[in-house]
């Protein structure tokens, strides 16, 4: 998976939550739509049920109040839709899916908080290897430890850490993870640390971008961007060149 401009030749599009725009997020509809809209990844956010199966969920827990991880996958699935409009898609089931199309990316979101540590990037990287999808996914997390380990069981799976802050040093921040990518946020990325990135061949995406001003990545010189709607992106990005 070729991450950094200079190699992809375009700034690379990722649909947020399978394109949550324009369909409910982290669900198959989104999948499909993210595809047909032509983005380059699709990213989604995977926690592990009560049975450790990775699943496809934002929020760590459920309308009613439960947490995810306290039920059991196949319980999962029969959820009444009131209460959850659809079920979880199984990570499993998604890279199969994946491995079928020509062109998509998945961008795993690992959720691991409330002291759940390594164990989700364990089950999440053994479905990934299972389906031989190891150079069709990223896996990126707010856990830069998590990240670590991944990295040193599946050296060529890429990562990417996610940073929400302006810290001292990025370049040594990605190389203690690891990492082949930093994600930044809108409103605190500065192109003089997007260089040296580069310079380490360190990729950066723009995060958080709350408004369409497509302008700016370009002027940056970011390798990727996350947008809710990838069509909307793709052609803005087109207006600039950058695609």
């Amino acid at each position: 998976m070729q991450i950094l401009r200079a190699e992809t030749g375009k700034i690379l599009v990722e649909a947020h939550r399978t394109a949550q725009a324009i369909a409910p997020p982290n669900s198959w509809t989104g999948l499909l739509a993210a595809a047909e809209a032509g983005a380059d990844v699709v990213e989604v956010d995977v926690q592990l049920s009560a049975d450790e199966v990775p699943v496809l969920h934002h929020d760590y827990r459920l309308p009613g109040g439960a947490f995810l991880r306290s039920v059991a996958a196949e319980a999962l699935r029969h959820i009444p839709p009131e209460i959850l409009p659809a079920p979880p898609p199984r990570l499993d089931e998604v890279l199969d899916w994946v491995m079928a199309q020509p062109q998509i990316h998945l961008m795993l979101d690992i959720k691991n908080g409330f002291g759940q540590g390594v164990r989700p990037f364990q089950r999440t990287l053994a479905a990934v290897q299972a389906a031989g999808a190891e150079g069709r996914v990223m896996v990126t997390a707010w856990d830069h430890m998590g990240l670590l380990w991944t990295k040193r069981h599946a050296p060529t799976i890429r990562t990417k850490a996610i940073l929400r802050g302006n810290v001292i040093d990025l370049v040594a921040v990605a190389k203690r993870a690891e990492v082949d990518m930093i994600a930044l946020s809108y409103d605190l990325i500065d192109r003089a640390d997007i260089e040296s990135l580069h310079e380490a061949g360190i990729g950066v995406m723009l995060a958080e971008l709350w408004e369409p001003n497509f302008r700016y990545p370009v002027t940056l010189g970011v390798d990727m961007v996350s947008w809710d709607d990838p069509a909307e992106a793709i052609f803005a990005l087109e207006q600039q060149g950058a695609r």
